[in-house]
């Protein structure tokens, strides 16, 4: 029997966490490198090409209840992404178990959103910002749709939850 060596802090936060991989940081990754399209798609993941550009949803397909399923294998793209969170960690200024807390407070708080506007916590798998921006478009043709008090609640929210995912994880994130 061969032992498993233990994980680094750094692999332990990824494998825990999987926010880059379950769409709420990202609705997809751009493969640049043709060879590595066809890796990605070798791994079971689905490979979609819109006006030349290659690319994967997220969230990813080989994410389970469990984190990635390939992490020993993961694309490129993945093993070489490094969030705010992660950078942190390696570098020794954040211990794990900061780090771990960090990204259930993150998943509290799309928990919560997902709540306000009236959706179920698995609302298969699209990510919160579609979702978002998909609630705002079916209640713009609402009076005073974002003068309610829910309302108000929910965009608060939703703002806060955008600034503290680019303070924590991607500075450069999709913003609505």
């Amino acid at each position: 029997m061969t032992d498993i060596a233990p994980l680094d802090d750094g692999s332990e936060l990824c494998v825990a966490c999987g926010i880059c991989c379950d769409g709420i940081l990202f609705s997809s990754v751009t493969v640049t490198d043709p060879s590595e399209a066809e890796r990605v798609r070798a791994l079971r993941i689905p490979v979609h090409v819109v006006d030349e550009r290659h690319f994967f949803d997220q969230p990813c397909s080989a994410l389970g209840d469990k984190g990635c399923s390939i992490y020993t294998e993961r694309p490129l793209l993945c093993h070489a992404y490094r969030c705010l969170l992660l950078k942190q960690v390696d570098a020794g200024t954040m211990p794990l178990a900061d780090a771990v807390r960090t990204v259930e407070e993150a998943r509290r708080r799309e928990v919560e959103i997902r709540a306000l506007m009236n959706l179920d916590v698995a609302t298969d798998g699209t990510p919160l910002v579609q979702l978002y921006r998909q609630f705002l478009l079916d209640n713009a043709d609402q009076p005073d749709c974002r003068e309610s008090p829910e309302s108000r609640e929910l965009i608060k929210r939703f703002e806060h939850h955008q600034v503290e995912l680019a303070k924590n994880f991607e500075p450069a994130m999709i913003t609505v």
